[in-house]
C-alpha cells in the first residue's frame, strides 16, 4: 500500500473504504464510500496525485452510486475529496507513454466505455448530487461540478476546463450544461479559450452556491447535507424527476455527441504529440499549489 495515502476520518468517523486501482502502482484505497445520517459520502482519496481519476476510480464512483441508487436510507451523494485538491481531471499518462498504436487505441476505446457506463448512471441518478470543492478542479474535475445538482467550495477552490490545453474537446455534458448555469459569455470562454476561475468569481456567476472557509468547510458542508437530508426521499426524488424531465433524451444525446468529439481527438496525431509535449506541466499534477 502507498503510504502517502492518509486513511482519511471525515468529520471525526470512520470511512468504509473500497481498493481499485490497476496498472504499475500498488493497489491503494483512492476512493472512500460511507454511508451516515441520510447520504451517503464519496471521497476521492488520491491526494498524492492532486486527485487525478483512473478509469478504475471513474468504475469505483459509478458503483457506490449505483448501491446509493438503490438505498431507500440514503437521500442524497455528496463527493468531497482528500488533500487540496477536488480533481485535477482524468489520468492520461498511459496515453503519454504508449508507443504503440494498437495498445493506444485500446486504451482509447476503454476509457470511453468507462466514461459512456459512468455518464449513463450519472445523468440518470434519482437522487441529488452534491459537489464541494474544498481545491482545484481542472478539466474533467470542472465538469463533475457543472454536472451535479450543486455545488459549495472552500476559498482555495478554482476551476479550469482545461480540455482545450490538451487538444481535447470537453465532456460531462459541459457544453449545453454550463450556459444555462453561468451564462453563454463566460461559458464559451471557459469551454474555448480557458482560463483559471477563483472561487469568488465562480460564486458570483452561479456555478457553486456557496463559499466557506477553509477552516470550516467541512462543518459547513455537514451541516448543508444535514439539511438536505432532512427532505423525505419521495420529496427530494420526484422534485429532481420534474427537474430532469424536460432535457433527460437530450442529455443521452450530448454526451454521446461530445464523447464522439472526444474519443475522435484522443485518436488524433496532433492531440497525442500534445499530450506528450505538454500534459504533466499544463495539469500540473506534481507540483506545489
Amino acid at each position: 500500500m502507498d503510504n502517502n495515502v492518509p486513511n482519511k476520518k471525515l468529520n471525526g468517523r470512520r470511512t468504509v473504504s473500497d481498493s481499485y486501482y490497476r496498472g504499475r502502482n500498488e493497489p491503494s484505497k483512492l476512493v472512500l464510500c460511507e454511508i451516515d445520517k441520510g447520504y451517503m459520502t464519496i471521497t476521492l482519496n488520491n491526494a498524492r496525485r492532486h486527485n487525478i481519476l483512473t478509469t478504475d476510480m471513474l468504475d469505483a464512483i459509478r458503483n457506490h452510486m449505483i448501491k446509493a441508487k438503490k438505498n431507500d436510507t440514503i437521500k442524497a451523494v455528496l463527493f468531497c475529496s482528500s488533500g487540496d485538491y477536488f480533481c485535477s481531471g482524468i489520468d492520461y499518462s498511459e496515453f503519454v507513454e504508449c508507443s504503440d498504436d494498437k495498445t493506444y487505441k485500446i486504451l482509447v476505446n476503454d476509457l470511453i466505455s468507462c466514461l459512456r457506463n459512468f455518464f449513463t448512471t450519472w445523468f440518470s441518478f434519482t437522487k441529488p448530487i452534491v459537489c464541494a470543492v474544498n481545491g482545484p478542479a481542472f478539466e474533467f474535475g470542472a465538469s463533475l461540478v457543472v454536472g451535479s445538482d450543486f455545488s459549495y467550495s472552500s476559498a482555495k477552490a478554482s476551476f479550469d476546463l482545461m480540455f482545450n490545453k490538451l487538444d481535447l474537446t470537453p465532456i460531462g455534458c459541459v457544453t449545453h450544461l454550463l450556459p444555462k448555469i453561468v451564462g453563454r459569455g463566460l461559458a464559451h470562454s471557459m469551454m474555448y479559450l480557458g482560463g483559471h476561475y477563483s472561487a469568488a468569481t465562480s460564486f458570483d456567476r452561479g456555478l457553486v452556491l456557496d463559499m466557506y472557509g477553509v477552516n470550516s468547510f467541512s462543518e459547513d458542508i455537514e451541516k448543508r447535507m444535514l439539511q438536505l437530508a432532512t427532505n423525505s426521499t419521495h420529496c427530494l426524488q420526484a422534485t429532481k424527476r420534474i427537474v430532469q424531465f424536460l432535457q433527460d433524451d437530450t442529455i443521452e444525446d450530448i454526451y454521446s455527441e461530445e464523447l464522439k468529439l472526444y474519443q475522435q481527438s484522443l485518436l488524433s496525431k496532433e492531440t497525442r504529440k500534445k499530450m506528450k509535449d505538454d500534459w504533466a506541466m499544463r495539469i500540473n499534477l506534481y507540483s506545489d499549489i
